[in-house]
């Protein structure tokens, strides 16, 4: 918890400028935050900030918004480097890619001792997550992440049984087709 006694949850939003790919920000973060207010009726209370470098976040405003995160959700990309940041035992939550030059944020997390889950972004029709211009995800599975990384599963349906992925060893999956990597469909990854 932080010291305002709620967990706080930070989705670490792409920003007005950033034109490297199109995803529809706006939807998951007002199912984000309407299901963080139903859970906070069962769990306690549970914050949830948008970070968004572009409306003028100081260097200072934005580590001490990370350090206080419980769980930083985000899209792969430069806002999530502010994890810097977070303590140890906090989550990240990255949609992100399979392909081995996607690592940099798993490799990041771990280091600073933080819990980390990958929802992964679904190809398109040509294949592609990495370097696709629009970005798919499943929704569903952000939200599960997060509210199984705020223990949320309390209470409620049973966290899906994980599929073990050939390598590495420690990490699992929800709901993705681990017969191929790079072209599975969305699910979650996490790093135990």
């Amino acid at each position: 918890k932080n010291r305002l006694g709620s967990r706080l949850v930070v989705f670490a939003a792409r920003g007005a400028g950033v034109t490297m790919r199109e995803i529809d920000e706006p939807v998951l973060i007002e199912r984000l935050r309407a299901v963080l207010q139903q859970e906070a009726t069962v769990v306690g209370p549970i914050d949830f900030e948008v970070f968004d470098n572009s409306r003028g976040f100081s260097f200072e405003e934005a580590l001490a918004l990370f350090a206080r995160a419980d769980v930083v959700v985000g899209v792969h990309g430069g806002a999530l480097t502010n994890i810097i940041a977070c303590a140890p035992g906090a989550t990240l939550v990255e949609i992100g890619f399979a392909a081995d030059a996607a690592q940099h944020y798993q490799h990041m997390a771990r280091s600073l001792g933080m819990t980390y889950r990958r929802v992964r972004a679904v190809a398109d029709s040509l294949g592609r997550a990495l370097g696709a211009p629009t970005l798919k995800y499943s929704i569903d599975g952000i939200v599960d992440a997060v509210r199984h990384s705020l223990g949320c599963w309390v209470g409620h349906k049973e966290l899906p049984a994980p599929t073990v992925t050939v390598h590495p060893p420690t990490e699992y999956e929800w709901g993705a087709d681990t017969a191929s990597e790079e072209n599975s469909a969305a699910g979650v990854k996490e790093d135990l």
